[in-house]
């Protein structure tokens, strides 16, 4: 009798979220959410890959796998962009 056993490792799935809407730059840190925050923030999944699966998006009043904010969204809908991260995720 032949059996054959094998072994598939997977990176376990990180979704990350960021917030695109206008928002963000109505506080006192405009600026750093501006320059600083998008190299910190690539850094950040950078450094994520090492060991998961990274997927990100950007959410205002809509939902985007992109990596650039323009920070131009109208609306922040947390509910929505968690309905459709799981949604993405699932398919």
């Amino acid at each position: 009798m032949l059996k054959r056993l094998f072994r598939q490792v997977q990176k376990p799935h990180i979704a990350v979220l960021l917030d695109n809407s206008s928002s963000i730059l109505y506080n006192k840190d405009s600026l750093f959410y501006k320059t600083v925050f998008p190299s910190q923030v690539k850094q950040f999944i950078d450094d994520l890959k090492q060991d998961y699966e990274v997927s990100s998006y950007i959410f205002d009043d809509s939902f985007k796998e992109e990596h650039a904010w323009d920070f131009k969204g109208t609306q922040t809908d947390m509910a929505y962009a968690i309905q459709a991260c799981l949604f993405v995720m699932l398919i």
